[in-house]
């Protein structure tokens, strides 16, 4: 049974501006079974690092997996046409850049980066995108690049600009051998309405969203490509998500999904993707339905007819972002709308993997359980967390001390038997607040590093020697006490060359990176 009559929603045309397509297996369009953003870029690296060490990053918010096969990323001067069967899941983070690996501090201030795309190998590329130079982007500090993710039929799904739009090309786009048609366009010629970022450009600092496909941006001095972005900050659409009980005794169920904001009109239309769960197996996968659908009347979205089963709705704002989740069940003869994960993240710590989630309809739930995996497919239970306190809205935590999966869901089960899932999470390494050290002298030709910290403030912990693949050569223990600003340093045992520097704290939470060149 479809979990959206046609008939009714063609019935609601005359309340409401409605576009609705089913989906079943492969994506076919922009909007199908997930929605893909762009979530950062760098367009100027450091001194320190390669040009090849652009990079973008997309993000999936869901509820279903995307097949990217045969879409464009652009910046209007060279193309990248996605490789067949390129699949990104919910909850994934995608790294296109100019080379397999981005070392620490090049891409992301904690780990280095494994690349799921590089466009210098892949055979995808409108043509040969400069290894030296301007590289893949506009290099400099009048640089204001545009990106812009395009599908098969150019479709905009997802562009940002710094600034000002630069002046594009006509570019013929790659076929990924052989398996797509050859694609011209001109970014000059399509009616982009670009999300403007409003940064100032600046060497070694990456663009990214303050939330996951949140609208609001930030020049980012800690780069966190494949992770979640550390910088605070919130959406920046006052917009949260409540749901209503709507008693039924059919055959289907309805759902009201009131939208609260101080600015309706800037919100509308919203546009939906809903995910049902078809096979039932707490997985939203290729197998499952997605239907798409646009709402032009606020404060509501209404979902009515729907079957009996498990649903996942993500809702995004006139503006292209501010995304959000609703999780429910239908029940027979009536709606169970009460629970909802209205957050679920975690991060790796030093010693521990820590999972946080937040709900609503707290006293409707009997308890949770913990469930990890190494594949995000296969799950199995690994503790149960007891529900507290008698309040609408709850916060839980859980520490895995054996960090035994980088994947991650909760399972909810209500006080009537029912069971609800969380999305997926993956693991993400925490960034602490960086500190303003500084290393000199560099280039270093002596043994001796001095090691500058201009605050004073305590601090007790490790540095670490990188090199250019991220392997860790040299690691010593450092501490300053309260009021000393220098210290010195013996790395007598590196040769000469580049290497990377990452300070942590003692729980291992990196607090600066850096680098340094050592010759004779």
């Amino acid at each position: 049974m479809k979990p959206l009559s046609f008939k009714l929603l063609f019935d609601k045309v005359k309340k409401k501006l409605l576009f609705v397509a089913c989906f079943t297996g492969t994506l076919g369009s922009a909007i199908g079974q997930g929605r893909v953003l762009i979530n950062e870029y760098l367009s100027w690296p450091s001194n320190s690092c390669s040009v090849t060490s652009e990079y973008v990053e997309l993000y999936n918010f869901g509820p279903g997996p995307v097949n990217m096969g045969g879409y464009i990323l652009t910046d209007g001067d060279f193309a990248i046409t996605i490789p067949a069967n390129t699949f990104i899941l919910p909850g994934q983070y995608f790294v296109i850049a100019g080379q397999n690996q981005l070392p620490i501090g090049c891409a992301n201030i904690a780990a280095t980066v494994n690349v799921n795309l590089n466009w210098n190998t892949c055979g995808c590329t409108s043509g040969t995108i400069p290894a030296t130079g301007d590289g893949f982007m506009t290099d400099g500090g009048s640089g204001s690049e545009q990106i812009v993710l395009l599908d098969q039929s150019l479709y905009i799904v997802d562009a940002v600009v710094r600034d000002a739009v630069e002046p594009s090309n006509v570019i013929t786009s790659s076929t990924a051998g052989g398996n797509f048609p050859a694609i011209n366009f001109d970014l000059d010629n399509l009616a982009i309405n670009y999300e403007q970022i409003g940064e100032s450009q600046g060497r070694g600092n990456s663009f990214a969203r303050l939330t996951k496909g949140g609208c609001g941006w930030l020049k980012d001095p800690q780069q966190s490509a494949g992770a979640e972005n550390n910088t605070p900050g919130g959406q920046l659409y006052s917009t949260s998500l409540s749901i209503t009980n709507t008693t039924t005794c059919t055959t289907t169920g309805s759902v009201a999904i009131n939208i609260n904001s101080s600015n309706l009109a800037q919100i509308f239309p919203m546009r939906y993707i809903i995910g049902f769960d078809v096979d039932n197996n707490n997985i939203f996968d290729q197998a499952d339905q997605y239907t798409s659908g646009v709402d032009s009347l606020y404060p509501v979205i209404q979902l009515e007819n729907l079957s009996f089963g498990t649903y996942r709705v993500v809702v995004e704002t006139a503006k292209g972002c501010d995304l959000n989740q609703v999780d429910f069940v239908i029940l027979n003869c009536f709606t169970l709308l009460s629970t909802n994960f209205s957050q679920f993240s975690g991060q790796e710590e030093s010693e521990q993997n820590s999972i946080h989630w937040t709900v609503s309809g707290n006293r409707f739930i009997s308890f949770f359980e913990v469930e990890a995996s190494q594949n995000a497919a296969e799950f199995s239970t690994i503790a149960r967390v007891d529900k507290h306190g008698e309040g609408d809205k709850a916060s839980y935590h859980f520490s895995d001390k054996n960090k035994r999966a980088k994947f991650y869901r909760i399972k909810l089960t209500t006080v009537n038997g029912q069971t609800i899932y969380s999305s997926i999470t993956a693991i993400q390494s925490i960034v602490s607040k960086p500190l303003s050290i500084g290393l000199y002298p560099n280039p270093l030709r002596s043994d001796y590093l001095t090691i500058n910290n201009p605050g004073k403030q305590a601090l007790k912990g490790s540095i670490g020697f990188y090199s250019s693949n991220g392997q860790k050569l040299l690691e010593r223990g450092i501490a300053f006490n309260s009021g000393q600003s220098t210290t010195q340093l013996n790395v007598g045992s590196l040769s000469e060359g580049l290497y990377f520097v990452i300070i942590r704290d003692k729980h291992g939470s990196p607090l600066f990176s850096g680098s340094i060149m050592k010759s004779e």
